[in-house]
């Protein structure tokens, strides 16, 4: 619209001076004309003021608009170095939980070996035991005879 009144106040004094050039033979200019002048100036003032306070309110809404899109950018950028530090964390217990592992595999490694140094021992010593005692760990000593003895050391030391 607001080509529209840029065209009207410009066109104005074009049409005024068409129409003084048109009635030539009187002085002044009618006054059903002047009232028409008046009355296109009005409608046009009316227009350029509705354009503004239009644009005043799409500014604002524009601006606002803005603002909410920037705020969302600030908690975007820190949920994104959240989730960088976070990262970093999760990099940190890997590595710890690695060397954790790598400690416990080594330890049950070191109790394997040990393991299948006793166990040879430890089954001369159950031949020495007395049939009452033996009775009574019957269970454990037939796991001791297996294969799987050396397997499950922990089993062993139960």
């Amino acid at each position: 619209m607001k080509p529209f009144a840029f065209f009207l106040l410009s066109a104005l004094p074009l049409w005024a001076q068409d129409v003084s050039k048109t009635d030539s033979s009187s002085s002044a200019l009618d006054p059903t004309v002047t009232r028409e002048l008046i009355s296109q100036w009005v409608k046009t003032e009316r227009i350029i003021s509705e354009e503004k306070t239009n644009w005043q309110v799409e500014k604002q809404h524009m601006q606002e608009l803005l603002d909410l899109y920037q705020k969302e950018l600030k908690l975007l950028n820190e949920e994104l170095s959240k989730a960088g530090a976070s990262a970093e964390m999760v990099d940190e217990k890997k590595e710890a939980w690695s060397r954790e592992l790598k400690e416990y595999r080594e330890a049950q490694r070191l109790l394997a070996d040990t393991m299948a140094r006793l166990l040879p021992r430890m089954r001369g010593l159950i031949a020495r035991l007395p049939e009452p005692l033996l009775d009574r760990i019957a269970a454990d000593v037939d796991f001791l005879k297996t294969p799987e003895a050396l397997a499950k050391p922990r089993d062993v030391l139960k």
